[in-house]
């Protein structure tokens, strides 16, 4: 059956009306929608892993970190709900959570999940780390240093510690390291061309 729960028919969208109302309730935070926004498609694009480099880019670093944050938990909630069950860039193979559950049984489902594995919980972590170095080293004009910092340690957390299967560690670094260039290379437009 291709129907959905009471639990994924309520739960989502009441948590993206509640996101976009806190993204729209101050100027400096209007831009949070952007990581669960574009989680999804960058992700299946294979660049889901860079998005923190772009929320750090343009956000404030509180609103970068929580903007990524909220990111990895969509894109993992997402690939267990309707994609192959297989955690993106941690190799996790998990399978899909039933539609038909509802708002209580889902929550305890995410709860046990995260409980189980805490490579969930470290990828949001992570994703928030990076986009908050990104966009402190914005602020302080040492974009290149950030960068480094930003994906280097991104590079040691997926191999030492995130990702559970060799495609996966691949697919993170390849997605990371396309991100790193195409944000070099705006930065170096920008200092060039004066933007």
């Amino acid at each position: 059956s291709h129907q959905a729960g009471l639990g994924f028919a309520t739960l989502l969208p009441t948590v993206g009306g509640l996101w976009v109302a806190a993204g729209s309730a101050s100027q400096s935070v209007r831009r949070l929608p952007l990581g669960p926004l574009l989680a999804i498609p960058l992700g299946a694009g294979g660049l889901g892993a860079g998005l923190p480099l772009f929320l750090g880019a343009i956000m404030c670093p509180l609103g970068a970190a929580l903007s990524a944050a909220a990111g990895a938990v969509l894109l993992v909630a997402y690939d267990l709900a309707w994609g192959d069950g297989v955690v993106p860039y941690l190799g996790l193979a998990l399978g899909n959570l039933p539609r038909t559950l509802g708002p209580v049984e889902l929550l305890q489902k995410g709860e046990i999940l995260v409980q189980a594995y805490p490579a969930l919980t470290m990828l949001a972590a992570l994703w928030a780390v990076m986009a908050g170095v990104i966009s402190v080293s914005e602020w302080f004009g040492v974009w290149g240093l950030g960068l480094i910092v930003a994906v280097g340690g991104g590079v040691v957390e997926y191999a030492l510690a995130l990702s559970f299967a060799p495609a996966a560690l691949s697919q993170a670094m390849t997605s990371l390291s396309f991100a790193a260039i195409i944000y070099a290379t705006i930065k170096y437009l920008e200092s060039r061309f004066g933007g």
